[in-house]
């Protein structure tokens, strides 16, 4: 859930705080947080996923266990003391994960790598003048039909119900403004709504493929509410 930047990033170092921050913000149901983040994009079995941001790597572990063993799941952060505790959380998990240092505007993956991109609270922490970068280089390493999934805080600071959701970064940042420049990205909103947590919102977004109508994904129309190859 951090993001990183080589020149201008503000990764989080924190990995033990950051997890009793979270513990709390959830009020101890972690794992129901994050289940609602991998419901939005719908992990299939067998699915490849990118974690970009992915702290210290609890959303990789449960991710890895949704798209089974035919699935494979990496994660990515700036932070090397965020994925000392993820490749920890892997081992004691006994699941089948990767971790890479890397940056999230130069992401160390062959181009249609993942069926699954990952961005949860990430985009805040980014310097607006980043934000293009990093979602193009999500749509590069998408698979033609693969999903884009971007969580974070929307809508006018005032209508915001928690402190965390309006302090500081969280409050400046707007995912409804970001939405509309997903088209130029070859991205395709699928859907836009609450998350039901955390008073965070979503984006589902489809890479097109040559043929078809990307909102069939879904069945319906749009709804509102390190530096190595991954060749993995």
């Amino acid at each position: 859930m951090t993001h990183f930047s080589k020149t201008r990033g503000r990764g989080i170092h924190f990995p033990r705080l950051y997890d009793f921050i979270m513990f709390a913000l959830t009020k101890g149901h972690r794992d129901a947080y994050r289940r609602a983040v991998l419901d939005a994009v719908k992990i299939r079995s067998g699915d490849s996923v990118l974690d970009v941001g992915c702290g210290t790597g609890d959303q990789v572990i449960l991710a890895k266990q949704m798209s089974g063993p035919s699935g494979t799941v990496v994660g990515v952060d700036i932070s090397a003391d965020m994925l000392a505790v993820a490749r920890r959380k892997a081992r004691a998990s006994n699941v089948d994960v990767s971790f890479h240092c890397a940056d999230a505007a130069h992401l160390p993956a062959e181009a249609e790598r993942f069926d699954v991109v990952m961005l949860v609270t990430v985009m805040h922490m980014v310097p607006e003048v980043d934000r293009a970068a990093c979602l193009a280089e999500a749509s590069r390493v998408l698979k033609p039909g693969g999903r884009l999934l971007v969580v974070d805080y929307a809508g006018e600071v005032r209508s915001r119900r928690s402190l965390v959701s309006r302090h500081k970064l969280h409050g400046a940042f707007d995912l409804d403004r970001t939405t509309p420049s997903l088209a130029e990205y070859n991205l395709n909103v699928l859907q836009r709504d609450s998350l039901g947590w955390l008073d965070l919102h979503f984006v589902l977004a489809i890479k097109p493929e040559l043929t078809g109508n990307a909102s069939s994904y879904l069945g319906t129309s749009v709804a509102k509410g390190d530096g190595k190859s991954l060749a993995i």
